[in-house]
């Protein structure tokens, strides 16, 4: 099997010499929490020579500012809404590489700022008839980085059979009438520091 790689090898270095090697995309990321996993496509490429690049996301956190560097060198990039991808063009300078190494290019990203709308009036309910809202809806949640967490900050004076799920639905079956005025915190998924938000807000529950 060696033996073959070498004499194809050879036949392509006299046809051309530039083109003979591929090399690897490997994509290390600064917010990965925010980004999920990067694919980069394409996964190899030709040594001095310059190729579009395109890196996929499975998640959403490409909805923010991003910057990137391949190598030394800035990789300008410009996010799809479509495709929900970053792409760029990686030139002949970047892919200048000695046999057998790869690329690495890092991506920063920073998420929008998290905001919403407050205070928010909840929709009335009915004793011992079902009751769901959204607190996601309701208060026209933007920026951050999705999912985001939801709770009931203490004292959490929910109707008697109301509960807030982790994801922002206030939900049950009241038992009494009444009606109760609670605050509650929202926190994205960034995983970075400076970057989670919180905002308590005032909110009136009818039961």
């Amino acid at each position: 099997m060696k033996r073959i790689l070498a004499v194809a090898a050879l036949i392509l270095g006299l046809a051309s010499i530039s083109q003979a090697q591929t090399q690897t995309t490997t994509v290390t990321i600064v917010a990965a929490a925010s980004l999920g996993t990067i694919t980069p496509t394409p996964a190899h490429f030709y040594a001095n020579t310059s190729a579009p690049i395109s890196l996929a996301s499975s998640a959403s956190g490409f909805n923010s500012t991003c910057t990137a560097t391949a190598g030394t060198a800035a990789l300008p990039l410009t996010y799809s809404s479509t495709t929900q991808a970053l792409t760029g063009t990686l030139t002949a300078a970047m892919t200048n590489l000695t046999v057998g190494a790869s690329l690495t290019i890092t991506i920063t990203c920073t998420p929008a700022t998290l905001t919403l709308n407050t205070p928010v009036t909840l929709p009335n309910g009915q004793v011992g008839k079902t009751y769901s809202a959204s607190l996601l809806t309701l208060t026209g949640l933007s920026g951050g980085v999705p999912p985001y967490t939801w709770t009931c900050n203490s004292p959490c004076p929910l109707p008697a059979g109301l509960a807030l799920s982790s994801s922002g639905v206030l939900s049950g079956v009241p038992s009494a009438a009444g009606s109760a005025t609670f605050n509650f915190t929202v926190t994205d998924s960034s995983k970075v520091a400076n970057l989670e938000k919180e905002k308590p807000a005032l909110h009136k529950a009818g039961a």
